[in-house]
């Protein structure tokens, strides 16, 4: 599993907490818990179905080198920036791919998703991949029982 990472962080660490300490967000006085909803991730298992047009997983832009980072640096990020939940998706690489190939890359990226937010639920939540070019398939998707943890887990924010 890797994380992508956005081209706004460099700034973000700029605020960091001193000591990797997770920065409190206070409202009034009170802490208030903060949720990052565009937050984007991605799976070497999808990027293996890519085969060479594998282009999504290889950004050109600035940072490219540091897009793909572990989990505990996407933690220690988080708690930097004071984000305490980050509501994660994954860009659609696969709409331009046939209907087989399409559905087994947003099967595993929805099973892969609902394992990342069942290991941390108190920190990620997840937006379902789906192939919105063959309605069909999202019409038969929300029958597998993954389909089902992804949005209980990704309810819980």
């Amino acid at each position: 599993m890797i994380f992508c990472t956005c081209p706004l962080l460099e700034a973000a660490h700029a605020q960091q907490a001193p000591s990797g300490q997770r920065l409190p967000v206070i409202v009034n006085g009170k802490r208030v818990r903060t949720v990052d909803v565009h937050a984007h991730c991605l799976f070497h298992e999808a990027e293996k179905l890519m085969g060479d047009d594998n282009a999504a997983f290889r950004s050109p832009v600035k940072g490219a080198p540091q897009a793909f980072i572990t989990l505990d640096e996407r933690l220690r990020a988080m708690d930097a920036m004071a984000v305490d939940i980050e509501v994660l998706s994954i860009n659609p690489f696969w709409y331009r791919k046939d209907r087989d190939l399409a559905a087994e890359i947003v099967k595993i990226q929805n099973e892969k998703l609902a394992e990342l937010c069942a290991s941390k639920p108190d920190r990620f939540a997840a937006f379902a991949s789906l192939t919105l070019q063959y309605p069909e398939l999202v019409l038969l998707s929300h029958k597998n029982p993954t389909w089902c943890i992804f949005l209980y887990i990704s309810h819980k924010v």
